[in-house]
This record gives structure tokens, C-alpha cells and sequence, in this order.
């Protein structure tokens, strides 16, 4: 997956999911909250096991 990042003076996205809250303390790091799922491309390839 190729991620493209954008930064603008509305704030920033990636892969158009709009960075809504950077910079959240976690247990194994630093997260940022997105206000979309982001999936890897690769997972819509992969079908289902009838």
C-alpha cells in the first residue's frame, strides 16, 4: 500500500483520512486518530473461503 500524505492549512490526511486527533499517547507509542477505516489494498483482492 502506498501511502500518500497531505498537509495543508485544514490540517493533515493521509490516503484521504483526515488526522483528527495527533499525537495520542499509547502503551507501545504514539498513535494518531483518522476519521476513516484505512485498508490495505491487498485485502480487497483476498476472497472469501466457502
Amino acid at each position: 500500500m502506498t501511502r500518500q500524505s497531505l498537509v495543508t492549512s485544514n490540517g493533515v490526511k493521509v490516503n484521504n483520512a483526515k488526522v483528527v486527533k495527533p499525537d495520542v499517547a499509547a502503551d507501545n507509542g504514539v498513535i494518531h486518530i483518522i476519521d476513516t477505516v484505512v485498508i490495505p489494498e491487498f485485502l480487497g483482492k483476498i476472497k472469501p473461503v466457502s
